[in-house]
């Protein structure tokens, strides 16, 4: 029992397992997969004879099995790593574009500027629709825009 008990004490921290799954089998395979990767850290430190930090060692595993296998992923679902931490790489996907819709700024908090507070849609107005009223901006260009259909197509023909 003292094995079992040492490996459920390892493992305690890293249970990827603990997630509610509605397949009893997915849960198996994350246990497996989880006791297979503590089996290959203490086989890892029995042949070097040196002890290994095991947030490391699985970082560490993450970032080689990504390095190996990202050129076989296409090229929209990459994802670059960079250094954010002093000790420990984590990947971290990069936004290309930094257009977000935001709401407006209100400037005060009278009853009378709250009318004020919905501008005018500039594709709706350029285009000489109707124009709506919004109270969404793009965070970047600081614009109002209406969310559905006009942020799209100003930022697509800018």
């Amino acid at each position: 029992m003292g094995g079992v008990d040492m490996k459920d004490q390892m493992l305690g921290p890293y249970l990827i397992e603990r997630k509610r799954c509605a397949k009893w089998y997915m849960k198996l395979f994350k246990r497996l997969l989880n006791v297979s990767i503590l089996n290959a850290r203490i086989l890892l430190e029995s042949s070097a004879q040196k002890r290994h930090d095991h947030l490391a060692f699985r970082l560490n595993l993450v970032d080689s099995i990504l390095t190996n296998h990202l050129s076989h992923c296409p090229s929209n679902r990459r994802c670059t790593v960079s250094m954010s931490r002093s000790t420990h790489q984590q990947p971290q996907r990069m936004v290309p574009f930094t257009h977000w819709p935001v709401l407006l700024e209100q400037t005060s908090t009278t009853a009378a500027s709250n009318r004020n507070f919905r501008k005018r849609c500039t594709v709706c107005l350029r285009e000489g629709k109707r124009s709506q009223k919004t109270t969404f901006c793009c965070e970047t260009c600081q614009v109002p825009l209406c969310i559905q259909n006009c942020f799209k197509s100003y930022h697509m023909s800018q």
